[in-house]
């Protein structure tokens, strides 16, 4: 009876231990929660694991290198303790030797760091954490030996290709740091044949082809490998190098977006601050990343970011238009100021200027030279107690005094006539510099386009194409000068341009790009004063956002111009009532023969200009398309035509006092309107008629057209605008 009451106690309670039983965690599974939960968690379950595993060093490990996340001299202190204590278990465990070489870096002991690393390769070559640990004991010491060292390793094979990626990216980052350019080149050359799609290569590819001044291969590799990266720390190092440029809002943005997404968010910033879209190159990003350059080696600063006040300034809005430096400082009475520069930028805002002070080995921007007076500081007064000028004051005259020609705010303080005004004028002039900062952008570009400048006028106007497509016509005149055209002996003049026509979609990537020639010939002797060379260019392309990027170029006159055009295409694929924009045309006349600027069988002399001359009547052209048929098969619509003064985004203020000086003047006609009825025996129809704006009085105007169908009742309404003169 006793045995069977046992084995009965002994099965119910059997099936409650597999309950209460804990599962046991491994250590991968500690660091999944030092990483998802907390460190402090991991913790607290790695003391646990080492209470069951006394005897095993990688419990130990494990809980020092949690430490060394946590950070500070305290938890150092402990992790040591526990790496101790793991290689006394087993002197040749791996980890823990490469955990110490890591304590050591952080607690600058380098020698011993390298120690401890270059024990962990003597037992296994083809540890990478080994190999991280020696290329953080580099980036912190800056040894050459290191670097050196670790080269060695690799050239002898010790790592596997596939297995060292890291280690090799962290070298090559290096070497480039350093002037090897042709052995990074190498190194990354056979990392693209194996890993082209790796964003990091990508990027140190772009860094090096930036050190050859190989600026075009930089901006496509560069931008190609910002587009996927996800690196926390790559991300991180790419934001902290442009976010000088960015707005706070749109910094605000990338920081809210998730990891994944960083990358790209930043390639179509470089795509919308790009200051020629016709080009494959990103100027904008060549530009910022010069400047950059000098920021780093001109106004180095030990810490991050590594420049100082001036190279923030520099890197944001470039070369100072005019700067004042005074190294040495200057002599205020029996004392010495500190050095000083200042800077300004008066071709971007007359009040964007800066002054700078050398403070700890760097310059810092302050608010007024104030801050450069020895034992000086922000002075609260004009007068001493006594009634006598405060001395600190004299000395900022005469600091002010020195650079009164660097621009007006400086010659405005320089010129001390009264020091109660003087007094104010400073503490007045500091609010003038914040605002003038407030009121400019991040950035400005200083791109210099590598031909003088040729003027170009530009319009454009957009059709129903072929396929569903949009037709968009682009309308472009350049003024002939004689250095255009070649020597010629007969009757014309010959001149030859270079053409490049970029269509980039809503995302700002090339969709179209065409690269053409075309020629201007004219009379030999004529006067070209007034004279225009009138061409077209035509796309089928989607409806929705578009930036279309013309770029000329005459080489023989080393001239040229760039023109952007964003324009939002209309879907003309609708059964729906609808009219095209409205083209204006120096001459309409019929055509026989397809050619660039016929259409319905009318060949329309472009007319890109926005101006409109009284003596000159003008030609105009637009389509409707979707008009309804009446019982007898015909259409049946009215066009009302309407030029009206344009309307302009004015305050209440200026709205009445321009309509006093309207009413002082006698009055200004408001519009004048011309309706009339067509009739058809096709859905799609065109109208063409002369403008004649010889009454009308000068200024901005609207062409406003507005079409009817009688038949459905449905009316439609296309504008433009232009200048009378």
């Amino acid at each position: 009876m006793k045995i069977k009451i046992f084995v009965y106690v002994v099965l119910f309670l059997f099936p409650f231990s597999g309950i209460t039983q804990k599962k046991e965690l491994t250590i991968k599974e500690i660091r999944n929660i030092a990483e998802q939960v907390s460190i402090d968690e991991a913790i607290k379950k790695a003391n646990t694991y080492i209470k069951t595993h006394k005897n095993e060093p990688s419990g130990y490990s494990l809980l020092a290198e949690l430490y060394i996340e946590k950070g500070g001299f305290e938890y150092f202190k402990k992790a040591e303790v526990y790496l101790d204590r793991a290689l006394r278990i087993n002197p040749r465990f791996i980890d823990g030797l490469v955990n110490f070489g890591r304590l050591k870096i952080l607690t600058k002991d380098y020698a011993l760091a390298e120690r401890f690393l270059k024990r962990a390769l003597r037992l296994d070559p083809n540890n990478i954490n080994a190999y991280k640990g020696m290329m953080e004991l580099y980036q912190k010491e800056r040894n050459p030996r290191v670097l050196e060292q670790l080269k060695m390793y690799l050239e002898r094979g010790k790592l596997s290709a596939d297995s060292s990626a890291d280690i090799q990216l962290m070298l090559t980052r290096a070497m480039i740091k350093n002037g090897e350019l042709d052995k990074a080149e190498k190194t990354l050359v056979n990392l693209k044949k194996k890993f082209p799609e790796n964003p990091v290569v990508n990027l140190l590819l772009s860094d090096l082809y930036f050190e050859q001044d190989n600026f075009s291969e930089f901006s496509q590799y560069y931008l190609n490998g910002l587009e996927n990266l996800k690196d926390k720390n790559e991300l991180e190092r790419r934001f902290l190098d442009m976010y000088e440029i960015m707005s706070d809002n749109e910094i605000t943005e990338y920081k809210r977006l998730p990891l994944e997404k960083k990358g790209a968010y930043l390639v179509q910033f470089w795509k919308s601050v790009d200051v020629n879209g016709a080009t494959e190159e990103n100027e904008r990003l060549i530009e910022h990343f010069k400047r950059l350059k000098i920021a780093k080696t001109i106004y180095r600063s030990p810490i991050p970011p590594y420049y100082d006040d001036r190279g923030r300034v520099y890197i944001k809005w470039g070369p100072p238009d005019s700067r004042y430096l005074k190294p040495m400082g200057t002599i205020l009475g029996n004392e010495l100021s500190r050095p000083t520069e200042s800077w300004s930028y008066e071709s971007i805002n007359k009040n964007l200027v800066f002054d700078f002070v050398e403070k700890g080995g760097i310059y810092k921007e302050v608010r007024d030279l104030s801050e450069a007076i020895v034992g000086g500081g922000i002075i609260t007064s004009a007068v001493m107690p006594d009634g006598s000028p405060n001395p600190n004051l004299l000395k900022l005259a005469t600091l002010y005094s020195e650079r009164s020609n660097l621009s007006s705010l400086h010659n405005r303080l320089g010129n001390v006539t009264d020091w109660e005004v003087f007094f104010n004028d400073i503490q007045e002039s500091n609010i003038i510099k914040e605002t003038a900062k407030k009121e400019v952008p991040p950035s400005v570009s200083k791109y210099e386009f590598p031909f003088s400048p040729m003027n170009i006028a530009v319009s454009c106007a957009q059709f129903k194409g072929e396929n569903g497509k949009t037709k968009i016509e682009l309308y472009y005149a350049i003024f002939p000068e004689e250095q255009f055209f070649e020597d010629d002996t007969g009757t014309e003049i010959i001149g030859s341009l270079d053409n490049t026509f970029v269509i980039r979609d809503s995302l700002l990537n090339i969709i179209q790009k065409v690269d053409d020639k075309s020629e201007i010939r004219l009379k030999k002797g004529m006067d070209l004063k007034n004279v225009t060379a009138n061409y077209q260019r035509n796309f089928l392309t989607s409806p929705g956002k578009h930036t279309f990027w013309i770029q000329v170029k005459s080489k023989r006159a080393h001239k040229g111009g760039i023109i952007k055009i964003e324009k939002n295409l209309r879907d003309f694929n609708t059964n729906r009532l609808m009219v095209s924009d409205i083209e204006f045309s120096e001459k309409i006349e019929r055509a026989d023969k397809p050619d660039v600027n016929v259409k319905n069988g009318l060949r329309i002399s472009p007319y890109p200009f926005g101006e409109v001359y009284k003596d000159k009547p003008i030609n105009i052209y637009y389509e409707i398309y979707n008009l309804r048929y009446d019982k007898n098969g015909n259409t049946n619509f009215q066009i009302e035509q309407t030029i009206k003064p344009m309307k302009e985004n004015k305050t209440i203020v200026e709205r009445g006092i321009k309509k006093i000086g309207d009413l002082l003047k006698g009055g200004q006609q408001e519009a004048i309107t011309s309706i009339y009825r067509r009739t058809g025996n096709s859905i799609n129809d065109f109208e063409y008629v002369i403008l004649d704006v010889s009454k009308i009085t000068n200024g901005k105007k609207t062409l406003s057209i507005k079409v009817t169908d009688l038949i459905s009742g449905k009316s439609v309404e296309t504008s433009k605008d232009f200048i009378v003169k």
